[in-house]
């Protein structure tokens, strides 16, 4: 069989303080998230037969590993047209990883005024529990199998919880199998809503984002004194309810967050229902600067070692089959009104209500046929599936590509520490 290598493989070469032949070689494929590493000669000879394209340069024994990882595919096999059948399947409904998850709004109003959010200046909506209902009909319909995956959002979703339990109850009704989860500042929890939430939402996990230690939290927030006191409580007590709960640390270019991860790691660590991690704040454009995501490295790496990313075999980006719910037509963001919108970063990419029953899909501006002419030549395409979909359409100041790729190398050095500390390839 005649072998060529991967469109997708990434080749780097940390800088080597010995010759050419004790030099460090690493590779990863994005289609399978195959990872190796090679020193001295074994790293030479990798470098020379991946540059130049030519297989046979290889050992019997690399090219046997090479094939198991991915590296080496058939010479016939179209690795673009495989990812593009996907994404069309993705846009048709027809792909086994879409389908069945639906983003609810119950509210546009918020308690809190974060200076990173997009939704400032959207007009306050509240669902009511007409169109709770109506929703939950609506899900009813179209929960393929018999099972939904449910997020709430907002807003502060916790500022209208009704709908929220009135839907859950009707899911239930039903027959509905489903489960929950939900986007927060985490400052509005009580005993009572965490059982309900546990009980009757189904509540899995819990995002909440921390902006600093104490009033440094409340005042960039804009939450009343005691609101930080009250999100670590909430924290606490959702963890000891079963709910998992996720960290997030919005970080911007020259922000001091060393000291909020530092007291994340130690308040923390023991709890392993608890996950932390740091991601760029929003900004428009292609990509996010090396300079801000190398700080954000650094404030993940506090993190990694701390254990908040658990048994993870990988710190490089995953495969992805989809690169955004909202690329699909069985997935939905509904908003308090009852509006189907093509994402929750533009609340007027309205095409569809939850009441009007159609049968026939409604064409979305997020659904697409092929690739853009940038993405169809990246060697990363298989793990971001042609960027954010709202970037690239221009409808919110979001950044189109995969935040990490600017750091490729850096994270590659990183896996390579990962997989030896850990034994993990």
């Amino acid at each position: 069989m005649s072998l060529k290598f991967s469109n997708y493989n990434i080749l780097h070469c940390p800088v080597a303080p010995f010759a050419a032949e004790s030099e460090k070689v690493l590779l990863w494929n994005t289609v399978t998230g195959s990872f190796r590493a090679f020193e001295g000669k074994s790293g030479a000879a990798v470098r020379r037969a991946v540059s130049n394209g030519r297989p046979e340069m290889l050992t019997d024994e690399l090219i046997r590993d090479f094939v198991d990882g991915g590296f080496l595919i058939p010479e016939e096999k179209d690795e673009l047209s495989i990812l593009e059948a996907e994404l069309a399947a993705v846009s048709s409904g027809s792909s086994e990883y879409t389908g069945n998850y639906f983003r609810i709004l119950t509210t546009t109003r918020c308690n809190a005024a974060c200076p990173y959010c997009y939704e400032h200046g959207v007009p306050v909506q509240e669902m009511s529990m007409t169109t709770a209902g109506d929703t939950a009909a609506f899900i009813i319909s179209r929960a393929y199998g018999g099972y939904a995956i449910l997020e709430w959002f907002g807003g502060e979703p916790l500022l209208n919880t009704e709908p929220v339990t009135r839907i859950c109850e009707e899911l239930q009704a039903a027959g509905i199998s489903y489960s929950s989860r939900i986007t927060t500042n985490g400052s509005l929890w009580t005993d009572e809503l965490v059982e309900t939430a546990g009980e009757i939402w189904k509540l899995q996990s819990v995002q909440i984002t921390l902006d600093g230690i104490g009033d440094i939290h409340e005042r960039t927030k804009g939450l009343p004194p005691g609101s930080f006191q009250k999100t670590i409580d909430s924290i606490r007590s959702l963890t000891q309810a079963g709910i998992r709960v996720l960290l997030r640390i919005v970080h911007y270019e020259g922000r001091d967050q060393e000291p909020l991860v530092e007291w994340i790691a130690s308040e923390f660590r023991k709890d392993p229902l608890i996950s932390a991690y740091s991601a760029p704040g929003y900004a428009p454009g292609k990509e996010h600067s090396p300079v801000l995501m190398r700080e954000v490295l650094a404030l993940n790496k506090i993190l990694i070692k701390a254990g908040f990313w658990g048994s993870t075999q990988s710190l490089l980006p995953r495969r992805r089959h989809i690169g955004c719910y909202s690329v699909s037509p069985k997935n939905y963001t509904i908003t308090p009104e009852g509006y189907l919108c093509d994402c929750v970063h533009d609340l007027n990419s309205v095409h569809d209500s939850v009441r009007s029953r159609k049968d026939a899909e409604v064409r979305r501006a997020f659904l697409r046929e092929t690739f853009s002419s940038e993405c169809r030549i990246c060697r990363l395409l298989p793990v971001c599936q042609g960027g954010c979909r709202v970037a690239e359409l221009g409808s919110a100041p979001m950044t189109q590509c995969l935040p990490e790729k600017s750091i490729i190398a850096e994270l590659m050095e990183m896996q390579d520490d990962y997989r030896r500390k850990y034994g993990k390839r």
